[in-house]
């Protein structure tokens, strides 16, 4: 026996029905996209407890950088961005006007979702991509202009830079951490040690004062170097690294180091 066909009007209102969860799961999406997530700090984009990976950028620009250097040192932090996982933090430091030993934090935030990892389904991809320039991209490409703009000070400690920064407390918590230097290497106090005399050695560094501290610990950290090139100071920077850095790092003990070419 044939059953009887259904009115016109019922297959519209399924139809009606279908469109109207398919418009909420679209409009759930634009609002799971917007919403923040819980759990996370709005200054930082951390998620409580130590972040799975940190890096540090700390940035010594005793001098301006010009055109080259600052192209470089873009490049430099964008692919450690690019290698950090999401909810890695990222640091930029500068060696201070005030206190060149100290230096100051000009962006440190965690890796926010961007629109590549982001579900449709779940999320606003145009708003991940929003929220992440606006709150992570933007400020890190102002803090690596500041950086690169050069300083008043021209005393270069970096070795005590490099010892504030490694040595933190919320660093040294992380699982994986990783220092990256940007400078042109050479470590300069003025009346005390200076890279650029004769005979600056590592042993003349550590006989140049009673104060002067050793190397910091830096196991469990893989250290970049980027090197500025200073074509007037080519052969004091050379001597720099294997009478001064290679000995130096050879007491810090990281886990890798690398100098980029």
């Amino acid at each position: 026996m044939r059953g009887k066909a259904s009115p016109p009007w019922l297959a519209w209102l399924g139809g009606a029905v279908i469109g109207a969860i398919l418009a909420g799961f679209g409009v759930a999406a634009v609002l799971i996209g917007q919403r923040p997530q819980t759990g996370i700090d709005a200054d930082t984009l951390c998620a409580a407890g130590p972040p799975p990976a940190w890096t540090i950028v700390l940035a010594d620009s005793s001098d301006a950088l010009g055109p080259r250097h600052k192209k470089r040192f873009a490049a430099a932090v964008a692919s450690e961005v690019a290698t950090l996982p999401m909810g890695g933090r990222l640091s930029v430091l500068s060696l201070s006007d005030r206190d060149p030993r100290k230096p100051v934090t000009l962006f440190s935030k965690c890796t926010p979702s961007d629109a590549a990892h982001a579900n449709a389904w779940q999320k606003n991809t145009r708003g991940v991509a929003a929220r992440r320039a606006a709150d992570f991209d933007a400020p890190l490409a102002e803090a690596v202009e500041r950086a690169g703009a050069g300083r008043a000070e021209k005393a270069s400690p970096l070795t005590d830079a490099v010892r504030a920064a490694a040595t933190d407390p919320a660093f040294r918590a992380a699982p994986q951490r990783r220092l990256v230097l940007v400078s042109d290497m050479m470590e300069f106090r003025p009346g005390q040690f200076s890279l650029y005399a004769a005979g600056a050695t590592y042993e003349a560094f550590r006989k140049s004062a009673p104060g002067v501290a050793g190397p910091p610990d830096l196991s469990g950290v893989s250290v970049r170097i980027v090197a500025f090139d200073r074509p007037e100071q080519e052969a004091a920077q050379i001597g720099a690294r294997a009478s001064f850095w290679a000995p130096w790092f050879k007491d810090a003990a990281p886990d890798a180091i690398t100098w980029d070419p």
